[in-house]
């Protein structure tokens, strides 16, 4: 199940760094101030590979330690941020 879970998160991570950064070329902004730092800091692509990987990694080594839940809040709150993009895009 964790395993299944892990690979939505993946593939949802996936999908917010490809319409984040479409929503960046055409002009728009990061609302996450934390993503806007990094971005300023280090790129767009880098930043987005750096994090994206880390929050997967970690959930891929410690997976038999992290509950159901966390992996649900996880790909509840991706989720919200994806539907966000996608609304975005089609303005």
């Amino acid at each position: 199940m964790k395993m299944m879970l892990l690979w939505l998160l993946i593939v949802l991570q996936l999908v917010d760094a490809l319409t984040t950064i479409k929503i960046l070329e055409k002009g728009g902004r990061e609302l996450n101030p934390v993503m806007d730092w990094i971005f300023k800091k280090i790129g767009v692509l880098e930043g987005l590979f750096i994090v994206k990987t880390l929050v997967c990694g970690m959930c891929w080594i410690w997976m038999e330690f992290i509950p159901i839940w966390v992996f649900l809040f996880l790909i509840g709150a991706t989720s919200l941020v994806v539907h966000h993009n996608i609304k975005q895009l089609q303005k």
